[in-house]
């Protein structure tokens, strides 16, 4: 009787309870590990192209050794308040001002003035940058800048002294740029003293960074 009431409730039990997956069991004294990690899915990222910046660092700006120079050359008188800013003639134009063309003004006042001039100054400099391939010191650029202010963009971009500095021919670039003969010192056809005078000085500038100046 006590067997068959046994057999009853395992059945009735097996039916009840729910069925459970199980694994196999380990045998006795066997050390099971249990690994709480998940496997995460690894997802690709595809790198984007990313602009990479360059900031701009000793961007050229005149130096005051570069203006006071270029002021008192082309006219100390005014630099130094003894004469009024008035027109007069240079070769080829009407200046006005530090050897500027009369036409830039429209106010007429010396605040104007240092404006064109340095207006001018940095166009000189985009001429000597774009054209010079020689790599230039301080002093050698603010020579050069000086030479094209004063001879203009065309005349020094197919000069024999460009060609020279570009291929490294310094002695040969010096005679041609500078020199009292052969520089650029003509004016309407012949050597011009005030020319020769102003070569001369920025030649110094060249070689030693020399600097002439009239401003009291």
């Amino acid at each position: 009787m006590t067997i068959k009431i046994i057999l009853f409730l395992t059945i009735l039990y097996s039916l009840i309870l729910p069925a459970t997956a199980s694994a196999p069991c380990p045998e006795r004294g066997q050390t099971v590990k249990v690994s709480l990690i998940v496997p995460i899915e690894k997802k690709v990222v595809k790198k984007e192209n990313i602009l990479e910046y360059t900031p701009v660092v000793n961007q050229w700006r005149p130096d005051s050794d570069l203006t006071a120079f270029i002021k008192s050359i082309e006219n100390h008188p005014l630099a130094n308040g003894k004469t009024k800013l008035v027109t007069y003639k240079d070769y080829g134009y009407i200046a006005k001002g530090y050897g500027t063309r009369a036409k830039h003004f429209k106010v007429n006042t010396l605040q104007e003035a240092e404006k064109i001039m340095f207006l001018h100054l940095y166009a000189s400099n985009a001429v000597v940058e774009r054209y010079v391939r020689w790599k230039l010191t301080k002093h050698q650029r603010n020579a050069l800048v000086s030479l094209v202010y004063n001879v203009g963009p065309f005349a020094f971009k197919t000069s024999a002294a460009l060609k020279a500095l570009n291929r490294g021919d310094i002695t040969e670039f010096k005679i041609q740029a500078f020199d009292a003969r052969r520089g650029f010192v003509c004016a309407g056809g012949k050597h011009n003293r005030g020319l020769i005078v102003r070569r001369a000085h920025e030649l110094n500038i060249w070689e030693k960074g020399s600097y002439y100046t009239a401003i009291m």
